[in-house]
């Protein structure tokens, strides 16, 4: 298996693609709840992509997964979301039954598990985002198994390392040790973002890089399973006070060995969702909406779109001590 680190998982992503020589005729099956810059590869490329749809807990409608197989259809994308693990039997069975490449997308879960094996492995195209969990300044991480392209180790060999001023590592280092400090300066430093608004938030494109290398170093150093613990008391502790104040948690249960990202959560009407983003913002914690949707789910109005609009995440992040988090929630 090949393992290569890229800034982004979006980049990482291109380069699997591409290492399957997938062309422009080619279809990939993908969940219509997803973030926008998924997409960025597929443009690049011109490959051609069906939206299918998900239950409430995240999982495919395979009804709906099926409708959308076509001849050229060459393979699905199946999301980890939020980290907790899928089903993966069941999208080997549907890959192998269809004779489709599996594209692995765990950008939320880095260092989580499935039956004792690493969430990411399990695709013939895996991707990771450590930074994201880990709270680093850049890194995605490819996983490749049966690649057709020899070549990629060495092309990727000749991309840049994503530039990351000193001043920025130390900054990133010092928010990184207290989520209040963070929290209190994008309080005074930003405007409250408007997480009701699905055109918001649209990142611009990211060039090809790799990983820079303080961000490789600190990632060879982790404990992985120390921040797999602190990440899964803080979603408990989250769990516990949102389901007391009446929103319904998006999976009954937290998979046995998953990394959470957030605590994610459905309200039912627009009124308590931004609410709850007020809250959020008035009590320093970064409550808020998940992905920037693609255009053509929202003006399709898609059920992917249906779920964003009742969907709010409470924030997880590594510097969050989870006793003080349990005891500032308990007064609130």
């Amino acid at each position: 298996m090949s393992d290569l680190l890229f800034s982004h998982a979006r980049v990482a992503l291109k380069y699997g693609l591409k290492s399957f020589n997938l062309s422009c005729e080619d279809v990939i099956l993908i969940p219509d709840f997803i973030c926008d810059v998924i997409l960025q590869p597929l443009h690049d490329f011109g490959i051609n992509y069906s939206f299918y749809s998900l239950n409430d807990d995240l999982t495919p409608n395979w009804g709906s997964v099926k409708k959308q197989l076509t001849f050229n259809t060459k393979a699905i994308l199946m999301i980890h979301y939020f980290g907790q693990s899928q089903n993966i039997d069941n999208f080997q069975n549907f890959c192998n039954k269809h004779n489709l490449l599996l594209i692995e997308d765990n950008a939320h879960g880095f260092g989580g598990l499935f039956n004792g094996r690493e969430l990411g492995t399990f695709g013939d195209i895996g991707i990771n985002s450590p930074r994201k969990t880990l709270s680093l300044l850049s890194g995605g991480q490819l996983l490749l198994n049966n690649s057709e392209d020899s070549e990629i180790d060495k092309i990727i060999k000749l991309l840049p390392r994503f530039k990351v001023l000193k001043s920025q590592s130390v900054f990133n280092r010092i928010l990184n040790q207290n989520y209040f400090f963070k929290s209190y300066l994008r309080f005074l430093l930003k405007k409250q973002p408007k997480y009701w608004d699905p055109y918001e938030f649209r990142e611009s494109k990211v060039f090809d890089c790799r990983i820079d290398l303080l961000s490789e170093k600190r990632l060879k150093d982790i404990n992985v399973d120390d921040i797999t613990k602190k990440r899964r008391a803080l979603y408990s502790i989250w769990e516990k006070f949102a389901v007391k104040k009446g929103v319904i948690p998006v999976f009954s249960k937290l998979n046995d060995g998953v990394t959470p990202l957030v605590f994610p959560a459905y309200v039912f009407n627009a009124t308590d969702r931004r609410g709850w983003f007020n809250w959020g913002w008035e009590n320093r914690y970064n409550v808020h909406s998940w992905p920037t949707l693609p255009e053509l789910v929202i003006q399709e109005n898609r059920p992917g779109f249906a779920l964003w609009s009742k969907l709010i995440c409470f924030p997880i992040d590594l510097s969050m001590d989870a006793d003080l988090l349990e005891e500032k929630l308990s007064k609130l």
